[in-house]
């Protein structure tokens, strides 16, 4: 099964069940795939498509997770990319 369609059965079946907790925040599986489809949206609405690379600058956390299934929901492919990264490490920015 390919993870994005993970959480569309995870959906169908634990809607209303936690998916995710970190720190203090808490976020059902039904959540997150609305999340998730927000992100495909803006993503494929600024020209992403199937096959593209798209770098995750961000802290690991609910955004990140969201993020990552609406990425693979349109069929990019993700690199995650640690903020605390230093700058001279990357010859694209």
């Amino acid at each position: 099964m390919l993870l994005h369609k993970y959480l569309t059965e995870s959906v169908a079946h634990l809607a209303e069940k936690v998916a995710i907790t970190c720190g203090d925040e808490r976020i059902t599986y039904r959540q997150l795939q609305v999340l998730a489809d927000k992100v495909a949206a803006v993503l494929q609405a600024r020209g992403v498509r199937r096959g593209d690379r798209v770098a995750l600058f961000m802290d690991n956390g609910i955004e990140m997770v969201a993020t990552i299934f609406g990425v693979l929901e349109i069929g990019a492919v993700f690199m995650p990319v640690n903020p605390l990264t230093k700058r001279e490490k990357f010859r694209f920015l």
